[in-house]
């Protein structure tokens, strides 16, 4: 709140801790909601492109990781979006129904540009296992490799969700503890999530049987259903408070 430079520094050192542990990377994105939240669109943009510059050139010249300033760009740039939103309707639901659409953005992007998606898993995560083993470790089985690499697609959507819904949740909590004691909590326990969803929760949930059953791939479908699982899980946590 000393202003953006402070924030961006903020940020900053917090992604760049995040390669050490892993959740730092939460603490970033929630000084980027933070800022957009108490003072606007322009300020959440400038701190997610200010930390983007310092931790991404720290990247650079110390990792040569150009890639990792990168994703940091695309991990944050949707966070001042989410906060903008709940800014102007102070709606948790919305902004978490909004933070599950852009999740699906990824989901459909590894789809359309992977295509066999186990298989870019079960690659990724084989040269990471010949890595440990060269260096005298042990490592997974082939039996292993192909069910982790199964998951790992299901399992990485449902961490991007998570992080953007953190982000966004802990920068409220902030501004809550900041400027309006006590209103955080009032605002989550009134979440609810509107009634079409769960229309839709129910034929997403009918065609992920009918896949299961046919013993083919759930694809975008299973992937909808991870996502929806996650948005309910969030309202039953606000039930239970409520």
């Amino acid at each position: 709140m000393k202003g953006p430079v402070a924030a961006s520094l903020s940020a900053a050192i917090y992604a760049i801790l995040a390669l050490v542990f892993a959740p730092f990377l939460i603490i970033t994105g929630g000084v980027v909601c933070l800022s957009g939240l108490r003072h606007g669109d322009v300020a959440g943009l400038k701190v997610a492109l200010f930390a983007t510059l310092v931790a991404g050139g720290l990247f650079f010249f110390a990792l040569d990781g150009s890639r990792l300033g990168a994703g940091l760009l695309v991990v944050l740039l949707p966070l001042a979006l989410l906060a903008g939103v709940l800014r102007r309707t102070n709606n948790q639901a919305l902004a978490l129904i909004l933070a599950a659409a852009l999740a699906s953005v990824y989901a459909i992007f590894m789809r359309a540009t992977v295509g066999d998606i186990d298989a870019y898993w079960n690659a990724r995560l084989g040269n990471f296992g010949e890595a440990v083993v060269a260096q005298g470790g042990r490592f997974l089985s082939a039996e292993e490799l192909s069910l982790v690499s199964g998951m790992m697609h299901g399992t990485t959507l449902v961490l991007v969700l998570l992080f953007l819904l953190g982000s966004l949740l802990l920068g409220r909590w902030w501004q809550s503890a900041l400027y309006n004691p006590g209103g955080f909590g009032t605002e989550f326990r009134e979440l609810v999530l509107p009634k079409p969803l769960l229309v839709g929760a129910a034929i997403v949930s009918v065609f992920s049987l009918v896949s299961i059953g046919s013993q083919t791939s759930a694809g975008l479908v299973g992937d909808a259903l991870l996502l929806l699982m996650a948005l309910f899980a969030v309202q039953g946590l606000a039930t239970v408070h409520h």
